[in-house]
């Protein structure tokens, strides 16, 4: 299992089948298959699809969200995902 580190400024995370896909301006960046994905990590300015969160949430995958400088804002958890239990 993975964890991803989205960095780049302008990304967009989204879903294609089975993988999730990071974009810009239209180009791929990276793509992941969905299976290995434990955490997902956004830091500063990136966008996320409905469909990725809806996604991710369906398989317990935790969403942390970082400002540009990696100061903690938040994170998006599952009802099954190990982190929930702490709320």
């Amino acid at each position: 299992m993975t964890t991803i580190y989205v960095k780049e400024q302008g990304a967009k995370v989204g879903r294609q089948g089975e993988r999730l896909v990071i974009t810009k301006d239209g180009n791929l960046l990276e793509a992941f298959p969905l299976n290995q994905v434990e955490q997902l990590v956004l830091v500063g300015n990136v966008q996320m699809t409905t469909q990725a969160v809806a996604t991710l949430l369906a398989q317990s995958v935790d969403v942390v969200y970082l400002s540009s400088f990696g100061k903690y804002r938040g994170r998006l958890a599952s009802v099954g995902s190990q982190n929930a239990r702490l709320r």
